[in-house]
This record gives C-alpha cells, sequence and structure tokens, in this order.
C-alpha cells in the first residue's frame, strides 16, 4: 500500500506536500495504518492551501483564528469553485473523496466510544482517494512541462535500482530535482515487455543521447551469509553483505564503452559491498560513499557542481 502517483507527478509536487506525502509512503510501507491516515490528511491540508492559494482565496480556521482547518478549506473551496467561471473538471467528485479522507481521520482519532478496528482498508481507500487528488491537482493546477524547454538542457542518464523502500523513492526523488534545480535534465529508462529480449539496445541508444551518467548504488539485497571461492585455500565467509542491482555494475561497463569515461559519476549507500562499479579501490571512477540519504550531503552538492561543470564544457548551455 503506498501513494499510486507516477515519479512525474511526485516530482512536481508543491515541496511541503511532497515532504509529507513522504510521510505517507514511509508509514504505508511499515503498515502504520493510523499514521498512514492522519499524514493522508495532513498532505490533503497542505495541498488544499496551495489550491485556495491558486484561486486567490483564503480559507479561515474555527473562531477566525487565521489557520484553516481542513473542513474550513474544503467549504471554502466547494464555494469559489461554484462562484468562478474557471471549468475544473471533476472538482465536485475530488472534493467528495476529499470529505472521506477528513471523515476517516476524524473517525480514527476521536474517541468514538467503541474499539478501533483493523484500519487496512480505511487506509487503502484514503491512499487511493489521495492519489487521484494529487493527479488532479497536477492536471489542472501545475505548471505544464515545456518539452522544448527539457531538450535544451544536458541530459543525465541516472542508471539506479526501481525503488520499492520509501526512503530510496524519496531520495530519488530529492536527486532527480537536484539534478533539475542544477539546470540538468535527469534520463531514466523504463523497461517494457518488448524489451525483455534487448534491454541493453534500450538502455544504449538513452545512454548515447545523453551528456553524462550517473550511477546511484541502493541496497535491493542483503546476503546474510556468502561463502567466496568455496572449498579452495583462499575460501572467505561473511555475514549480512548488502547489495544493490547487477545491472549498474553492466550500465557503467557499457557508458565506459560508450567512450563517456570522465563523465561517468557513481554514488553509493555506505552499506553497499565494494565491488565492481562501487568497489572503493579498484576503480576507473571511484564512488562518492553515502553514509546516509541525503542530498544536501556536501559530497553529493560536489558531484552535482562537477557534473554541471562537465556537461557545460561539452558544448551544452542551459537556456533557462
Amino acid at each position: 500500500m503506498k501513494l499510486s502517483v507516477s515519479d512525474d507527478v511526485f516530482l512536481r509536487l508543491p515541496a511541503l506536500v511532497r515532504h509529507h506525502a513522504i510521510q505517507l509512503d514511509n508509514a504505508a510501507f511499515n503498515k502504520d495504518y493510523f499514521s498512514s491516515i492522519v499524514w493522508a490528511a495532513v498532505t490533503l491540508e497542505a495541498l488544499l492551501e496551495e489550491i485556495l492559494e491558486a484561486l486567490d482565496q483564503k480559507a479561515s480556521g474555527k473562531h477566525g483564528s487565521e489557520r484553516p482547518d481542513l473542513g474550513g478549506m474544503l467549504s471554502a473551496l466547494e464555494k469559489v469553485i461554484k462562484q468562478q467561471e474557471r471549468n475544473l473538471s471533476g472538482a465536485m467528485e475530488l472534493i467528495s473523496r476529499a470529505h472521506t479522507i477528513r471523515a476517516t481521520r476524524n473517525l480514527i482519532v476521536h474517541n468514538t466510544g467503541r474499539r478501533k478496528k483493523d484500519m487496512r482498508r480505511q487506509a487503502e481507500t484514503v491512499c487511493e482517494d489521495l492519489s487521484d487528488i494529487l493527479q488532479w491537482w497536477i492536471d489542472e493546477f501545475a505548471e505544464a512541462d515545456d518539452p522544448s524547454a527539457r531538450q535544451a538542457l544536458p541530459r543525465i542518464f541516472l542508471a539506479t535500482i526501481n525503488p520499492d523502500h520509501p526512503r530510496h523513492r524519496a531520495f530519488l526523488g530529492d536527486l532527480k530535482q537536484a539534478l533539475s534545480d542544477a539546470g540538468m535534465q535527469p534520463v531514466t529508462v523504463q523497461m517494457t515487455e518488448y524489451d525483455r529480449k534487448c534491454p541493453l539496445q534500450r538502455v544504449t541508444a538513452s545512454m548515447k543521447e545523453c551528456q553524462a551518467v550517473l550511477i546511484v548504488g541502493l541496497e535491493r539485497s542483503r546476503a546474510y551469509l556468502v561463502c567466496d571461492r568455496e572449498g579452495t585455500a583462499k575460501q572467505v565467509e561473511d555475514k549480512h553483505r548488502r547489495y544493490s542491482s547487477a545491472w549498474l555494475h553492466m550500465e557503467a561497463g557499457l557508458a565506459y564503452g560508450l567512450g563517456f569515461e570522465d563523465r561517468i559519476f557513481v554514488l553509493c549507500e555506505q552499506s553497499i559491498w565494494s565491488e565492481g562499479a562501487f568497489d572503493r579501490d579498484w576503480n576507473q571512477f571511484t564512488p562518492v560513499v553515502m553514509p546516509w540519504l541525503d542530498v544536501e550531503l556536501p559530497a553529493i552538492r560536489e558531484t552535482i557542481r562537477l557534473m554541471k561543470e562537465v556537461v557545460s564544457n561539452d558544448g551544452v548551455t542551459d537556456t533557462r
């Protein structure tokens, strides 16, 4: 159970809304249904503030307080939608879903005189409703994406895992945003069933259209017991090794073979086993080791700065 929104939608959300949505993702991942519902309501509140501001409206809270409550914002939004000439497709249906989120939140946080039952289905419904509301906001209020502006930016091929853990999803979202803020366009490859027999061909075609390659090693697998060189004099046993995706080693080699050389940048979690593209010693491009996942780490900021410097010298300029 998690928000069913694409990475593109997630990245285009307002910063505070995205922050709250990350907390919701974490709670849902840990099957904390109570917190999931609460964070869904908090995310909705932040989004409603953005919507009302976009419509030049302001809701007041209870008893004249400046801070509006969820019910007050919904009432204000209903009123303005009925008055405005602007046609907001599906607005009333989404408001109905927002009221459902509010009612569910109130039901679980207040004493109803009855024991609280399993909240899983309620949390799932709330996440589904909020996902639709976020998509509606993108369709109606977010600034339109300008493909021509994006094409003018230096393209960075971003090779990493498909994130299943919320902390990985959140970090990659922040990293893509940081690259965009620096005037670069992150490019990822989404494989389809048609690519099953020729995945490297698809990767090669995309990589050739980029000016640099960024490989990000995030944990995908953990080996609780490992035996290297079993049955030989060099046999070694180890425990709790963490690995990223084997595809990333292939993509690193492919990038080098395509001539990127000094335009290959590598980040990896500190826990990732030192081998291949993430080898700390035997490596053409020494990885930047991340003690924790935060794009504000000086080493990550410096990597982004160096990347921008390299692609700018490559004859691609930022036209924004």
